[in-house]
């Protein structure tokens, strides 16, 4: 997604109403289904947080870039569509089945991507064990994926995958259709682990307790 902000020096009348402040955002078309999330945010921030006399009086923008880098990046990839929290799943391969096909529920990846996951971990070991207690499944773009997206499930037992003693009890499945283009999701996956954040999502038991989880530390 992309941003615009624009502060005009002075008000101008638009449909009898004053606007100082101009926000364009652009969502791409795999995520229209996250724009209410992402609208509700901004509008948070900028009425009711009194962003926008920051904007146009304190011209606090490192305050608005870093919200923007942090909620609403979570917001673009985390919804209430994409999060399943407490799943039953009897192994490792039954959790990445549960997790990635949500990739194919979201029109973001074919079967043959959930299959490709499952493959490549049978093939090559637990390469998707990426710290203690936290998974990523994913494979190679040409084995399925048809745009960007990811879900996150947390397990309500953990599973362990075979050769790595780690009992992983959040799973973040992603696809991507280049190297680059998942690099959004990426971030948030490396900021999770490095904040310390992954026991305390996989405590969560709905969507609003994760949400708070991510947001306040």
């Amino acid at each position: 997604a992309v941003v615009s902000v624009m502060i005009l020096k002075k008000p101008i009348l638009w449909e009898n109403e004053k606007v100082q402040v101009v926000l364009l955002l652009n969502v791409p078309k795999s995520q229209y289904n996250m724009w209410e999330v992402v609208f509700k945010r901004l509008y948070q921030y900028l009425i009711g947080d009194q962003g926008v006399t920051k904007l146009i009086k304190d011209k606090d923008y490192d305050d608005f870039i870093c919200h923007l880098e942090g909620n609403i990046m979570e917001s673009l990839v985390l919804n209430k569509d994409n999060v399943k929290l407490k799943v039953k799943a009897s192994d490792w391969e039954e959790a990445v089945r549960i997790g990635a096909g949500m990739l194919v529920e979201q029109g973001c990846a074919k079967q043959s991507y959930v299959d490709g996951i499952i493959a490549s971990v049978k093939e090559l070991g637990p390469y998707i064990v990426i710290a203690d207690g936290i998974a990523m499944p994913h494979t190679r773009p040409e084995q399925g994926a048809i745009g960007i997206g990811c879900s996150l499930i947390t397990l309500d037992q953990p599973v362990k995958f075979d050769g790595d003693d780690s009992e992983v009890k959040v799973m973040i499945c992603f696809s991507a259709v280049d190297s680059e283009s998942h690099m959004d999701i990426l971030k948030m996956i490396v900021e999770f682990v490095e904040r310390g954040l992954i026991d305390d999502i996989a405590k969560a038991t709905t969507y609003e307790e994760l949400l708070e989880v991510i947001k306040e530390k």
